[in-house]
């Protein structure tokens, strides 16, 4: 089974993240993930976060959150063995939208 980490801003966007994620986590895992779920606290270094799931090994880190956190996320998890999942929850997700990712349903 791969393993992957699934980091959550509670902050960002404009929808409760609780519902959302409770639909990820059950999509990600009927996939054959198994998934950590980890929920950012206001001060918590995100850069910090994925830097341990490289070392742990996962094979996944799927950010939910804004431009910010898959950016930080991003630059952390390049050069690394370590995949990136976005599922933009932010409120613009500028990001997402250049890569033509499809808006989110809440």
């Amino acid at each position: 089974m791969r393993n992957a980490w699934l980091i959550y801003n509670p902050a960002a966007g404009r929808f409760p993240a609780g519902p959302f994620i409770g639909r990820a986590v059950k999509v990600l895992c009927e996939a054959g993930w198994d998934i950590r779920i980890i929920k950012r606290e206001k001060d918590s270094d995100l850069t910090l976060m994925a830097s341990e799931a490289i070392r742990e090994g996962c094979h996944a880190v799927f950010v939910v959150g804004g431009d910010g956190s898959v950016g930080q996320i991003a630059s952390t998890l390049a050069g690394s063995s370590t995949a990136l999942g976005v599922l933009p929850a932010g409120t613009a997700n500028v990001w997402a939208q250049e890569l033509g990712l499809p808006r989110l349903g809440y």
